[in-house]
């Protein structure tokens, strides 16, 4: 009787063993889809943000100012194009069929752009870490973190 039960310990530890096997596998997929996740706002923050600053700061900034300040005159344009009203509108970047952006802004590939009647903010980095451009209307009131020249700022924390 003592083999018989032998048998039956070593019979189903066989069969545990392979569910043993699928469940450490799902694990380690999961564990590792975890470490993926949380590695890559790491990757954007070590590789894209020295790359968005790098275009930001070798752009013509009176070329980004006079862009910035077309986009604030074009407002209602914007609007009628992204089917948004109000105080400020809100364009995502790369946007299908934007003719209204002037080439400069896009070849500065910036995530998504901020109008309103004074200022356009130009958002490469938002959560953690932001870098911005907020370039203003003639006359209006700046603020940012870095003067770039008259009327443009960068943003940066």
């Amino acid at each position: 009787m003592a083999e018989d039960s032998r048998l039956t310990d070593a019979d189903s530890d066989a069969k545990t063993r392979p569910a043993c096997r699928k469940g450490c596998s799902v694990y380690g997929v999961v564990l590792l889809l975890s470490i993926g996740a949380c590695g890559l706002p790491f990757y954007g923050i070590l590789f894209g943000y020295p790359l968005a600053r790098r275009r930001i700061e070798n752009a013509d900034h009176q070329e980004v100012l006079a862009a910035c300040r077309l986009m604030i005159s074009k407002k209602a344009d914007y609007e009628r194009f992204v089917g948004e009203s109000g105080e400020r509108v809100t364009v995502d970047f790369p946007c299908e069929g934007d003719t209204l952006t002037p080439q400069i802004i896009r070849d500065l590939k910036p995530g998504y752009a901020v109008i309103d009647s004074s200022s356009v903010l130009l958002v490469f980095f938002g959560g953690h870490v932001h870098l911005g451009l907020r370039g203003y209307a003639e006359g209006a009131e700046e603020h940012g973190s870095k003067k770039l020249c008259d009327g443009l700022w960068l943003i940066h924390d």
